[in-house]
Order: structure tokens, then C-alpha cells, then sequence
């Protein structure tokens, strides 16, 4: 149930007792919004001992859900029936849930991932709130940092997976691959990780660097995907040159991303010509790795990625399906 900050103790309101909870709780259960007036209104608020206190307020309440499975409501209401809620608006407001159950989607992904036991695995909302601590601590030098960034075709699709088998293995399997001297790490999406590190506990990380990348190598194939390039992998020391731990934190936050939104065509010919892939391997994962490149520049717009890219919007669409590439991670 979704409520405003000001509705008071989310434990007193979102309770059956309660109308705002009791409204909620039905729009879950029988999946059709609720309209403050109505008969459904009413049949849910008979015997609400506070139910009286909202006779001159306006009420909507809407479900929302996830490839056809209700997962909560967004509850609303106005001090005054005298602005009652238009179909216009109840318009406005379905369109919104609809388009944002793809975000919805992940969210709920990412919370079977940050649920599952001993993980240290952050999303990258939880990167960027831990980010400026471990900047801090960089910087009045308690805790040096190091950090690794991963770039591994398919590990988002794994993370995510429906076979809880195939989830829970790769899972343990990115923790794996990171050893020693390990803080956490972040999933930035679009098969993107950064491990960060206790940078005096792992003094060797140029050398792991090739063991990671046939840890991710194998990975890939863990979920039966098409062969991509060998996982990019490369280290990142944070510049001692900074104004202050907020300076510090801005320009890795920076390094970090600075490579998602470019496309070296030297260098990725380089990475697939490593005598792992055959042609058509090489092929598909250049491919794949200049659309995901444009997406990038564009937030995921396809129309100006098509243009960039020189073909038609459907034609862009459906390699974005031939590839798999997630839209939403990009917007």
C-alpha cells in the first residue's frame, strides 16, 4: 500500500481497522479500484469505527501489478468531496502504474536478491547511498578503497532468473569471484557490477583480474546463454587529487559509469578476437555491445538510438529482443 508521508504512523493506517488500510487491502484482493461513494466504497468502510470522519473526503484507490498479478494499491484522498477524483484523472493515473510495472518488475527482483541469506549484494539506489561513506573513509585514509568494475553479457538475466536454482548458484557465484578484501557489491544493471574493496586487504587485485573473468565467463553459461565476449573487467583506483570525500565520491561515481555510454570499436574488436569465439560468437556480441552502447546515449529511447544506429525503430526492437537486452535498465 502506497500512502503520503503525512497520513501518520504507516502501522495505524495501513491496518484493516483502519480506512485508508481497509481500502487498500480490498483494491489487493479483488484487483478493481475503489471511489469514495460508490457501493464497493461503502460495503468496505461499513463498521470502520473511523469511518465517519471520512464522509466529506474524497477517496480513489488503484491496483497495481505485475505481469497480471496484483501487488499492492496506490491509495489517494482529498480533505473535500467537493473535488472529487475524474475519470480523467482515474485515466492519467492507470496509464502512470502501467508504465511504471517494468520498474516495478525489477524492484521486486532485487528484493529476492537483497533477501537472499548472507548476500552482500546492493542495487544501485543502495550503491549511490553507500558510495559517499566509503569516500569519506577513503579520504581521511580509515579505510582505503579499490574498486573492480564488471561488465559480463547475461549476468542481469541470471540475477534474475525464475529457476530458483539457477538464481540462488549465480548468486553465490558473483560473491565468489570477488575473494578476499571484499566490502560488497553493487549491481548497476545492465550486467554491470562494481566489487568494492579494503584496498590493504586486497593488495593483489591486478592479478585476480583474469581468474574473475573466467569465473564470469562461466557464469554465462550457467544460465544456457548465447556465447558473448569474455567479461570486461578492469580496476579502478579512486585519485588522491580531490577537493574532500563529496569531490571524491562525484568523480568515481563518474569512473564508474564512464565507459557504459561509448563504444571503442578497436577495443571491443580486440576483447572478442581473444580465440574464444567463433565468427559468429564475435559477431553477435559486437552487435549486441554497440546497441546496449547506444541505448545508453539515448536512456533507453529507442527512436533516437535507432536513428544513431542508422535502422528503422522495428528493426531495433527486435534486435533488442534477438539480444535480450533489458530497456529498463537503461532509462
Amino acid at each position: 500500500c502506497l500512502g503520503a508521508d503525512d497520513m501518520g504512523p504507516v502501522e495505524e493506517w495501513t491496518q484493516e481497522t483502519a480506512v485508508p488500510g481497509a481500502i487498500a487491502r480490498a483494491v489487493v484482493r479483488g484487483g478493481r479500484l475503489v471511489l469514495s461513494g460508490d457501493e464497493h466504497y461503502l460495503q468496505i468502510v461499513s463498521g470502520i469505527e473511523d469511518a465517519p470522519g471520512y464522509r466529506n473526503r474524497s477517496v480513489l484507490a488503484l491496483p497495481f501489478g505485475v505481469d497480471g498479478e496484483v501487488v499492492g494499491a496506490l491509495y489517494l484522498e482529498r480533505p473535500s468531496q467537493r473535488s472529487p477524483f475524474t475519470a480523467e484523472e482515474r485515466q492519467l493515473l492507470e496509464s502512470f502504474l502501467r508504465a511504471s510495472s517494468g520498474q516495478l518488475r525489477a524492484l521486486l527482483k532485487w528484493e529476492r536478491v537483497t533477501r537472499f541469506r548472507g548476500t552482500s549484494l546492493l542495487n544501485l539506489g543502495a550503491f549511490d547511498a553507500e558510495l559517499p561513506e566509503l569516500a569519506r573513509r577513503h579520504f581521511d585514509g580509515t579505510q582505503p578503497m579499490a574498486l573492480v568494475e564488471v561488465e559480463a553479457p547475461g549476468v542481469d538475466r541470471i540475477l534474475h532468473h525464475d529457476d530458483r536454482i539457477v538464481f540462488e548458484d549465480g548468486v553465490r557465484r558473483v560473491e565468489a569471484a570477488a575473494g578476499s578484501g571484499k566490502v560488497f557489491v553493487a549491481t548497476l544493471g545492465n550486467d554491470t557490477l562494481a566489487y568494492v574493496y579494503r584496498a590493504k586487504e586486497a593488495t593483489d587485485l591486478e592479478t585476480r583480474l583474469p581468474e574473475m573473468a573466467r569465473s564470469f565467463r562461466a557464469l554465462t553459461a550457467l544460465a544456457g546463454e548465447e556465447a558473448g565476449p569474455p567479461a570486461s573487467i578492469r580496476l579502478i583506483r579512486p585519485d588522491d587529487e580531490v577537493a574532500g570525500p563529496q569531490d571524491l565520491s562525484r568523480r568515481l561515481r563518474a569512473e564508474i559509469f564512464r565507459g557504459c555510454g561509448t563504444f571503442n570499436v578497436h577495443s571491443e574488436i580486440e576483447q572478442v578476437t581473444s580465440g574464444e569465439l567463433s565468427l559468429k560468437e564475435a559477431k553477435i556480441a559486437l552487435e549486441k555491445r554497440y546497441i546496449t552502447a547506444e541505448l545508453f546515449k539515448s536512456g533507453g529511447n529507442i527512436t533516437r538510438a535507432a536513428e544513431s544506429l542508422g535502422v528503422h525503430r522495428p528493426q531495433l526492437s527486435n534486435l533488442i529482443k534477438k539480444h535480450k537486452v533489458r530497456r529498463e535498465g537503461f532509462e
